[in-house]
């Protein structure tokens, strides 16, 4: 779907005069005035990316926080359709998710942005909180107590 009648329907959904990218091409929308989702395209006009900040990353406890994120993006099981990335250039967690404009309609693109809104605030309360795992991770056991054998699908 072309992205300027895809912010058309979602101002309708939402119930606001006109979405549309700003000067940087960008278009930021703010829920509760507080979770705040960029919509911003490809550089080649084929998909639409989905961001928002998480947190800042704190001095201190890291590489737990680092862990988490890692542990969250494993098959999506924290994350869902997005993954959690670090902006090194800003020092904060920004949850992503990229879809596809081609196949992407209007009524399927409003609940991927409710899932991911729903996820982002979920990280940010988590974050907030201090909620992500502990500095110090177990040690991954050898591929054979894994259930590995001989290949890399599980048996």
């Amino acid at each position: 779907m072309d992205l300027d009648a895809l912010l058309g329907e979602l101002a309708r959904d939402l119930g606001v005069s006109q979405l549309a990218l700003d000067r940087n091409g960008v278009c930021r929308l703010v829920f509760d005035g507080k979770v705040v989702v960029d919509l911003e395209p490809s550089h080649d006009g084929r998909a639409l990316h989905m961001y928002g900040v998480v947190a800042r990353i704190p001095a201190e406890g890291r590489e737990g926080l680092f862990a988490s994120l890692l542990d969250a993006n494993y098959f999506g099981q924290g994350t869902g359709k997005a993954a959690l990335a670090i902006d090194s250039q800003n020092n904060e967690v920004v949850l992503q998710q990229q879809l596809e404009l081609e196949t992407l309609a209007a009524s399927s693109f409003a609940q991927e942005l409710q899932a991911f809104t729903d996820r982002l605030e979920d990280w940010q309360r988590r974050l907030e909180k201090g909620e992500f795992a502990p500095a110090s991770l177990p040690a991954a056991a050898p591929a054979t107590e894994q259930g590995l054998s001989g290949g890399f699908l599980r048996a």
